[in-house]
């Protein structure tokens, strides 16, 4: 994953996980090795999730985001009425007042 995705704070390395609701929450995570770009986790995701890779430090446990492709990637198809989709490399966007 990209090495954007760890970050540092009082209680250690976390990610922001986004769940179903399309909030965000923090998870503690370990991380093995951060090569350049990218950052190798060991405990703390589960294949497919989806978390936040850009913007985090205007995010609180609970942010609304949107999910979007990264650059050079497309969107994947989603079902009518699906909430918008994003593999664990998809940048966010932070929803709230004067944003998209």
């Amino acid at each position: 994953m990209p090495s954007t995705v760890p970050q540092r704070g009082p209680e250690g390395t976390f990610a922001y996980v986004i769940q179903q609701d399309q909030t965000v929450q923090p998870r503690p995570i370990e991380v093995e090795l951060i090569q350049g770009d990218l950052a190798i986790v060991a405990r703390g995701l589960n294949e497919g999730e989806q978390v936040v890779v850009d913007g985090q430090s205007q995010l609180r446990p609970g942010s609304k985001v949107q999910a979007r492709p990264a650059a050079g990637q497309q969107a994947r198809p989603q079902r009518e009425g699906a909430a918008p989709a994003a593999d664990g490399r998809g940048r966010i966007r932070r929803r709230g007042p004067g944003r998209c």
